[in-house]
């Protein structure tokens, strides 16, 4: 995310960034950044969530501007991987291969049922 400076001096102004799942920052999963740039990221969001962020300017002093709302965004849903196949049948087990998705998830769970609508 970006923001302009307006009026604070450029370098020597802090800005604390704050990202959150509930609009209002009273809640949900909020996150917190310093830095003196124009610009940061947020990693490992959650999938297919909305987030919402704020930011502020401390001078050198340590005053604190009240926070300004940057808006909100969502992420986007994981993708399902790809090409999947079974590559081993037992008595008791079987065996799968998939390639990752793009963005790569960070767990897979592979299901199975003897039923078709996995009841």
């Amino acid at each position: 995310m970006s923001w302009d400076k307006g009026n604070n001096p450029a370098n020597v102004t802090q800005y604390v960034v704050q990202l959150s799942t509930v609009n209002g920052f009273g809640s949900g999963t909020a996150m917190s950044v310093s830095t003196y740039g124009l610009t940061t990221q947020f990693a490992n969001l959650t999938p297919d969530s909305t987030y919402y962020a704020q930011v502020k300017a401390v001078n050198h002093s340590g005053i604190n501007t009240i926070y300004l709302n940057l808006g909100s965004t969502k992420t986007n849903a994981a993708n399902s991987p790809t090409g999947f196949v079974f590559t081993n049948a037992a008595l008791n087990n079987l065996t799968a291969t998939w390639n990752l998705s793009t963005p790569a998830g960070q767990s897979y769970v592979m299901r199975v049922s003897t039923a078709n609508d996995f009841s």
